[in-house]
């Protein structure tokens, strides 16, 4: 389980996942998660009001990578749900071993 926690240590959201090998890579995937809004966007947005997320955890030798999947969402629309996409974008995050602590 991976779980974001807001700025005042309440949870924020949690995905579920599984850890698998494949071709030497060791990668955990979480479950499709929702997100509500990021604190910086609630005054500023309208055009969505969740985000839809999957993460993955990749191994390295020297640390992991972390990689999100996200689609901005809006629920409030009857629309089938993938016309309710305002925007997909992928979050990539570089993780590396400090020896030096």
């Amino acid at each position: 389980m991976q779980t974001v926690w807001q700025v005042d240590d309440s949870p924020c959201y949690a995905g579920l996942g599984r850890w698998t090998k494949d071709n030497g890579v060791t990668e955990w995937t979480s479950n499709e998660t929702y997100r509500p809004l990021p604190r910086r966007e609630h005054t500023i947005r309208n055009d969505y009001d969740v985000i839809i997320g999957t993460n993955h955890h990749a191994l390295t030798a020297t640390g992991w990578v972390h990689e999100q999947d996200n689609i901005k969402f809006d629920s409030k629309t009857i629309l089938r749900w993938h016309a309710n996409w305002v925007n997909q974008y992928l979050g990539l995050f570089y993780f590396w071993h400090a020896i030096c602590f």
